[in-house]
């Protein structure tokens, strides 16, 4: 009987180091693939607007968070499934809520169409 309770106890410390390796391989990978720059909120506001390629009226400036990342693929491709991703990891998209970063992007409320800035990833500065 202790000998079990002594197993379950191994398998629950080695997951938990798993799980935290993991977290923190995940953290170090993030902040070296993504690159950033830091915006004060006031800065945000100032997004320069773009015209929407659609319709030509004003989009709305904004921020997007995708925790997961953008994966894009071509028509010809396998669909993506909830546990397998076909296609490729988007650069500067990939977040996990470890880095409060976000892309700059912008939405035409007329055609629903978004437009949004790979180039870089947003931090937005804490008002002290």
């Amino acid at each position: 009987m202790q000998a079990e309770s002594f197993e379950s106890i191994i398998v629950l410390v080695l997951s938990t180091i798993v799980t935290v390796a993991v977290v923190v391989i995940l953290i170090v990978t993030n902040r070296y693939r993504n690159k950033f720059i830091e915006m004060t909120p006031e800065e945000t506001l100032r997004i320069p607007p773009h015209k929407c390629p659609k319709c030509g009226f004003n989009m709305t400036p904004g921020l997007a968070f995708m925790q997961r990342g953008l994966y894009w693929r071509l028509p010809d491709m396998k669909p993506m499934g909830m546990l397998m991703t076909r296609g490729k990891l988007v650069g500067n998209t990939y977040n996990m809520g470890f880095t409060g970063a976000e892309n700059r992007a912008w939405r035409c409320d007329r055609c629903q169409l978004l437009l949004m800035d790979i180039g870089e990833m947003v931090r937005v500065k804490k008002r002290k």
